[in-house]
This record gives C-alpha cells, sequence and structure tokens, in this order.
C-alpha cells in the first residue's frame, strides 16, 4: 500500500470516529488519525484536524495551528478549507483583516461550487469590498450559490429578483427564490415572500398564505414579522381578500364568502395570538368559533382548519367523523393540504374505510397543485404500486418535482433510487449528492447514508468535489469489500422502509397533523 492510499484509509478511519459512524464518537482518536493522515499531505486530513484544533476536539484549541492547517488544505484545492479562510480573511477571525484576502480565498472555492463560498464573494462585489463594487457581479454569485443550494444565497437572489439589483427586475424568479428559501426555514425570506402576498407581487394577492409565512418568520424572532402581524390584526380593511381558490371571483358574487374569508383570517390570527400567550382563553374559544363560522359558510381553508380542531379536540369536542367529513369538503374545493392530508387517511384507514385507490387519487389531486409533500408520496405510490400499477418512470418524475422544491424525504428516495440503479442506470456521485442535501435539512437516514458512503469502496469523492491537486489514490476494492458495501446500504435501506417501502414512512405523518 503506497503512502496515498495509507492516508486515505487513515483520514475514513478518523472521519469515522470523528461522526461516531459505526463506531463510538471519539474526537482523540479521530485527532490522531487525522494528524497522521494530515502529515502525509492528505488535504481532507488537514481540513478535519483545523477544525479539531479550532473547536478543541481531542486537543487543547490553538487557532493559530488551526489557521495553519487550513492554509495547507486551502493550497491544495480542498475547498471548505477556502471557504473557511476566506471566513477568517473577512472577518479578521485569528488573522489581520484583509478583504483582497478574502475574496482570493473565496474566488477559488467558488471555482469548486463552494455555494456558501459564491454567497460570500457576491456579498464582497455588493459592498466593494476586497473588489471593485458591482451589483452585476453580487447577483451572479448569489445566483451560482442559490444553485448549488445555498439558503442564503436563495434569499439574496429573490431580493435581487424583486428590488431589480444587478439584474432585471423579474417578481416570477423572486417569488421563486424566495419561496426555495423560506421552505427551508430562513426567517428573513419568510419574511419578505409574505410581504409579495401581501402586496400581489409576482403572485395573486393572498393574505391568508401572507399571515402563514409571516407566523413562520415570527416564530424565528423575525421583529418585522411580528410588527406586520400585529398591524394586520389592527387593520380591519386588511381583509378584504383575493385569490385562493378563485375565491375573487366568487365574492364578487357571494358576500358570504367575502365575510367567511375574514372571519377566518381573524380567527387565525387570533388563535396564533393565543399560542404566543398573548391573548386569554376566551380569546381562543372565540378564535375557534370564528374559523368554525367561516367553514360552515363554506370557504375552504377554514374547512381544513377546523377538521384539525376536530381531530384533535382543540375547544371544540373531539369527533373523528366530522373532522374527515370538514376535510374532504375542503379537499373537494381543491384546497391541496386538505387533499393530501386526506389521502393518508384513506391510505391508513384512519377514520375512513381503508382505500388505496382513493389515497392515491387525492394525493395526485394535490400533487398536480405543487405540493411538494403529495409530489413526494405520489412518487412514492408510482414505486411501491400503492392504488396504482407500479411506474418507475413515474416515480422518478414525481419524486424530483418535490425534490425540486427542498422535500428532504424525495431527495432521500432519489437518493436510494440513483444508488441502487432502480429503474436508472446506477449514479454513486448524483446518489451522494441527493443523500448530502437530504442530510442537510436533518434527514437522519440520509445522515448515515452520506457517511456509509465515505467510507465505500465503490464510491470516489473526488468526483463530486474535483480538487485542483492531485488526490490520494483510492485502494483497489476487491469483490468482497463491493459486496459488503452493497449489502450495507441494502441493508440500511430497508430498515428504514415499512413493509409499504417509500410510501409507508409517511403514514406516521398523520399523527402530527396538528403540530
Amino acid at each position: 500500500m503506497d503512502n496515498n492510499e495509507t492516508a486515505q484509509k487513515l483520514f475514513l478511519s478518523g472521519v469515522q470516529y470523528y461522526n461516531g459512524n459505526g463506531t463510538e464518537q471519539d474526537f482523540g482518536k479521530a485527532f490522531d488519525l487525522f494528524s497522521q493522515a494530515a502529515e502525509m499531505g492528505h488535504a481532507d486530513a488537514q481540513f478535519f484536524l483545523a477544525l479539531c484544533y479550532h473547536n478543541g476536539q481531542g486537543v487543547e484549541p490553538d487557532n493559530t495551528k488551526a489557521i495553519e492547517l487550513l492554509t495547507k488544505a486551502a493550497q491544495q484545492g480542498q475547498s471548505d478549507a477556502q471557504f473557511y479562510l476566506g471566513i477568517s480573511y473577512e472577518f479578521g477571525k485569528d488573522v489581520e483583516q484583509d478583504f483582497k484576502k478574502a475574496a482570493e480565498w473565496y474566488s477559488k472555492a467558488s471555482v469548486l461550487e463552494n455555494g456558501r463560498a459564491q454567497f460570500r464573494l457576491g456579498i464582497l462585489y455588493f459592498n466593494g469590498r476586497g473588489v471593485e463594487k458591482s451589483e452585476a457581479k453580487a447577483a451572479e454569485y448569489y445566483r451560482k450559490a442559490a444553485e448549488n443550494g445555498d439558503v442564503a444565497g436563495q434569499y439574496y437572489t429573490g431580493l435581487c429578483y424583486h428590488n431589480g439589483n444587478g439584474v432585471e427586475q423579474d417578481f416570477a424568479k423572486a417569488i421563486e427564490w424566495l419561496t426555495k428559501a423560506a421552505t427551508q426555514g430562513e426567517a428573513n425570506a419568510q419574511y419578505n415572500l409574505a410581504l409579495c402576498y401581501l402586496k400581489g407581487d409576482g403572485v395573486k394577492e393572498d393574505v391568508s398564505t401572507a399571515v402563514e409565512w409571516l407566523e413562520k418568520s415570527a416564530q424565528q424572532g423575525n421583529p418585522n414579522a411580528k410588527s406586520a402581524l400585529e398591524e394586520i390584526r389592527n387593520n380591519s380593511e386588511i381583509y378584504h381578500l383575493r385569490g385562493d381558490n378563485n375565491f375573487a371571483e366568487k365574492a364578487k358574487e357571494n358576500e358570504d364568502l367575502q365575510q367567511a374569508q375574514k372571519l377566518c383570517l381573524l380567527g387565525m390570527t387570533l388563535a396564533q395570538a393565543y399560542h404566543n400567550g398573548e391573548k386569554g382563553e376566551d380569546d381562543h374559544k372565540q378564535a375557534i368559533e370564528w374559523i368554525k363560522q367561516a367553514a360552515e359558510m363554506g370557504y375552504a381553508e377554514a374547512q381544513f382548519c377546523i377538521s384539525k380542531c376536530y381531530a384533535s379536540g382543540e375547544v371544540v369536542e373531539k369527533d373523528m367523523q366530522k373532522s374527515i367529513e370538514m376535510l374532504t369538503k375542503a379537499a373537494e374545493q381543491g384546497h391541496d393540504e386538505a387533499q393530501y392530508f386526506l389521502g393518508l387517511f384513506y391510505d391508513a384507514g384512519n377514520g375512513v374505510e381503508k382505500d388505496e385507490k382513493k389515497a392515491f387519487e387525492w394525493h395526485k389531486k394535490s400533487a398536480e397543485q405543487g405540493f411538494a409533500d403529495a409530489q413526494y408520496v405520489l412518487g412514492a405510490c408510482y414505486h411501491d404500486g400503492n392504488g396504482t400499477e407500479r411506474d418507475s418512470a413515474k416515480a422518478i418524475e414525481w419524486f424530483n418535482k418535490a425534490a425540486e422544491q427542498e422535500n428532504a424525504d424525495a431527495q432521500y428516495a432519489l437518493g436510494c433510487i440513483y444508488y441502487s440503479g432502480d429503474g436508472v442506470d446506477r449514479n454513486l456521485e448524483e446518489a451522494f449528492k441527493l443523500f448530502k442535501k437530504a442530510s442537510e435539512q436533518g434527514h437522519p437516514e440520509a445522515k448515515k447514508q452520506v457517511c456509509n458512503m465515505l467510507v465505500d469502496l465503490d464510491f470516489d469523492i473526488t468526483k463530486v468535489y474535483p480538487q485542483k491537486s492531485a488526490k490520494p489514490t483510492k485502494p483497489a476494492a476487491s469483490a468482497a469489500n463491493k459486496e459488503v458495501s452493497r449489502q450495507a446500504v441494502a441493508n440500511n435501506h430497508q430498515n428504514t422502509e415499512s413493509e409499504k417501502g417509500f410510501f409507508g414512512s409517511i403514514i406516521s405523518a398523520i399523527k402530527n397533523i396538528f403540530r
């Protein structure tokens, strides 16, 4: 075994101890293994060793040593090291602040498609620090970061398109990117997306949807979102809404529907204020009563909300039959989330007679409206043959639609498909990218698969993250090693699914319908 092979083996063993993958987490052992590999010039080991010194993992903290190792790894083309070195120079962390050097390191990492580095480089161009000020260049790098999955990049790209900063103003693209960032929990994106719905920028004016995004943002502490919610609660004029389920045209002909939407929104905002500790029990009861009245007047959003109340027993007496009845009414009016959950109930036989075909039909209706969770479930139906004939091509099509909306379950499912070659050519690089995307959203099984693949001798990580310098040669995989690796993933895949495959894992979502 040559030095490169030895270094790679030491590094991979270090990763196992560092992450606690297949063994008890032990930073001390990880540090020793990274040290040996780093001495042999292994760039990834140098980067991880820098992290150990910076975080005090297995060794006393030593930021000077951390910077030294980051520099060595960065000079070999390790993109994460280049990014962190850029951060150090941009903010003067453990080195003298130097915007020019920060830009140089971000640029090197950007060439290697490091999304975080691309975003920071965009910030430097926007402010003219270390580079010539250019809004066009800033927008270009925000967009590159966004396309590489960086949430901050997605948010800033949305702002650029909304305001016309460095690009031609395009509200449709602004909504697209703000939604991607907001869906992943970016509080500022959630707030700005809500403003778009309030003003009708790129979407139909829809205060109900605006309030939903404002509440998500406010729950994360965004003060602007909190202020906007309070203004909405105190301003009755804003409740003359348009949008949702062709409501605007119906409202012109039927004042009751307009009043129903107003009642529902008042009830939802008052209920949220109660859950935030801002209102009392009597207010909570009044909120549910308003929503109930709106539901009886035929407003779909209210029917969906009150169905949740009946199922949970919140204020009203728990009644699954009434819950299903209201959920069905909302679904029949085209409420995409109601259609999705009604599909789950039919598949589980919860409150209704189990019927996989009806479940499939409701999931299909919801998915065709763009509801990401339903798109994932529909893909699972086609993959496993639940309620329809098995169709691998359609399964992949719908998994892709959901994955594009950052649905972690769909990303994981696609990763499994590409790993096993189920209906597609086997592609380990694509599988790894998908597992990594899902793992970054907290998907537990995807996290395991990422770790598994790092020690999988069939997989060459340099094809996913190319380095400028030569990487250590991968040891040849014996037939036995290949079989062990494939079997490990097969076992892991089997353990994460129920008897019904991908689809079975989402049935438990019904239990969390009122989260």
